[in-house]
């Protein structure tokens, strides 16, 4: 019995006695239930016991019919009704007292509603009986308690979002919730009976398997991190709680699962997002204090070509000067001298590369200026929400930011039809592409030397679906994506690259970008040493809504 039926029962009875005018048992009861063990209220009416009950907890009625069965069955259904809780310890002459339990029971009005005692009987006697009802009452009402509780558990068991498995001391499941189906894609049906190692863990977990060997000589849980497995045999990593369950029969266990990496791969992309966040005020801080002195190059380039211009028209004079006064003797001396000096400092050479020096120059801030204007536009903030995106626009300042390491592994084919404007988010729409570009350009880094042909980008847009969605196509002629792993490249954490040239992210947040955020799709097509193609449809405004449509393919030719 808990505690609280312990405490109860030491506390002092409350019993109300409902007794007619006439009745015979007054004083047995008042001296067999005397105080401080018993708290006695007497009432001589119904309505008299009706209106205590209203104000004041009665454990026990002692309940005195006054006449007739239909009467008596009439006013106990009152009483219960006013108390569903209080116990009820009818009082009866004893000679009548079995024809009276039976017609109680026919009419419907059974334990453990309804407890008897016959009279005449002793004082012992009518405190056993009350004691007994009364523990029958608190019994009852700690197994409501226990059932409620047990409800309310299955409840949270059935609700919540992680797996609560329990299983023996084999390890054999015995329950298996919605949360465990949801996570590791086995049916109720398919899990129990099953081996709680085998079916969840890709590998025997040994330290998992330790903790559980502990619990068996106590009650402390146990919480570490395991690497889980599905269905469909992707592993996951995962934290585990175990905990021993004693019963009366034998000992249970239970474990609550919880996926971690759908939280780790959300606290990578913040990190991440906030890591870029960074570099684009900086780049873009950085951009406006480079542009400001490329402008005043610009403009000083600009006036040095001017002025070369205008003195090649008086060295021309000057030239003309000195072809006519080349038979004079007075100035021949003079002559002799500017012929020196124009020899010295190769006048006819500055003549013919300073223009082409110049040029170079004003080219060279003119890309500046548009690496500048890129930078700033790929670091741009996102407004507060979606905005226009000129995806052309978008992909051209991505090319062009990480355009000094395309060059260094092939060349780069902007293919770019007209396409509308779609409405997006360009911060993460912008380092989506991003992720995907890279991706080719370290594709064609791992390119056999043999192969034929230059490494080669080939970025493709164009509008689909009668102009409601926009696709583009970013191809590279690398060595391909193996099948064995096509179906794991869009997971975390997942690459095939050495520590320092792949963190396993561009890919996923970049579908995490486009799918998640933006309601499109991203897929791809890959030929093994000839090509890989990354398809990006885009809707242009909200998710689209065409079930069961595939995206469209279209293969530049590389």
């Amino acid at each position: 019995m808990d505690k609280l039926c312990e405490t109860q029962l030491l506390s002092p009875r409350q019993v109300l006695f409902l007794r007619p005018e006439a009745s015979t048992f007054c004083a047995q009861v008042k001296q067999a239930l005397a105080s401080p063990q018993f708290i006695v209220a007497q009432v001589a009416d119904l309505e008299g016991a009706l209106h205590l009950l209203a104000t004041r907890k009665i454990e026990v009625l002692l309940f005195e019919p006054e006449a007739g069965l239909t009467r008596t069955r009439a006013a106990l259904a009152r009483l219960k009704e006013a108390d569903p809780d209080m116990a009820i310890l009818v009082v009866a002459p004893r000679l009548s007292l079995v024809a009276t339990v039976a017609a109680m029971q026919a009419e419907g009005a059974t334990e453990p509603d309804f407890d008897f005692i016959g009279t005449p009987l002793g004082g012992p006697e009518l405190v056993r009986s009350l004691e007994r009802v009364r523990e029958l009452r608190y019994l009852r009402r700690a197994e409501e308690r226990g059932q409620r509780a047990e409800a309310r558990m299955s409840a949270v068991v059935q609700a919540v979002p992680y797996a609560v498995v329990s299983f023996d001391d084999g390890g054999v499941i015995h329950d298996w919730n919605p949360g465990a189906h949801a996570i590791f894609g086995w049916s109720v049906a398919e899990a129990v009976g099953q081996s709680f190692w085998q079916l969840a863990f890709s590998a025997d977990p040994a330290p998992l398997r330790a903790a559980f060997a502990s619990l068996k000589g106590g009650p402390a849980p146990a919480r570490l991190e395991v690497c889980a497995r599905r269905r469909d045999g992707r592993e996951f990593p995962a934290v585990v709680a175990l905990a021993r369950v004693p019963l009366a029969q034998r000992a249970m266990f239970c474990a609550v699962l919880e996926d971690v990496g759908e939280m780790r791969r959300r606290e990578i992309e913040l990190r991440l997002a906030q890591k870029l966040e960074a570099v684009g005020r900086l780049a873009s801080g950085l951009a406006h204090e480079i542009n400001t002195p490329c402008q005043a190059i610009g403009l000083q380039v600009h006036f040095a070509k001017e002025a070369l211009d205008e003195l090649r028209r008086v060295l021309q004079l000057y030239t003309r000067l000195r072809d006519a006064v080349a038979g004079d003797d007075r100035v021949a001396p003079l002559l002799a001298e500017i012929a020196q000096l124009e020899e010295s400092v190769e006048l006819d050479y500055l003549l013919e590369h300073a223009p082409a020096a110049l040029a170079s120059v004003d080219e060279g801030t003119g890309r500046i200026a548009a690496l500048v204007a890129a930078m700033k536009h790929f670091a741009q903030p996102d407004a507060g929400g979606p905005s226009t995106i000129d995806l052309n626009r978008a992909l051209e300042s991505t090319l062009t930011v990480v355009q000094h390491q395309s060059r260094a592994v092939g060349e780069v084919d902007k293919r770019f039809g007209e396409v509308p404007t779609i409405i997006g988010l360009p911060g993460d729409l912008n380092q989506a592409l991003l992720g995907i570009v890279f991706n080719a350009i370290q594709a064609l880094e791992d390119r056999q030397p043999g192969r034929e042909g230059p490494g080669r980008i080939i970025v493709e847009t164009r509008a689909i679906a009668g102009g409601t969605a926009v696709e583009v196509a970013i191809s590279d002629n690398g060595p391909g994506i193996p099948a064995s792993i096509q179906g794991r490249i869009f997971d975390p954490f997942f690459t095939t690259r050495e520590v320092g040239r792949g963190a396993g992210q561009g890919l996923s947040v970049a579908r995490s970008i486009i799918v998640d955020r933006h309601g499109g799709t991203l897929t791809f097509d890959s030929e093994p040493d000839v090509k890989t193609t990354f398809y990006v449809r885009l809707p242009v405004a909200g998710p689209i809504a065409a079930a069961g449509s595939s995206p469209s393919r279209f293969a530049p030719n590389m």
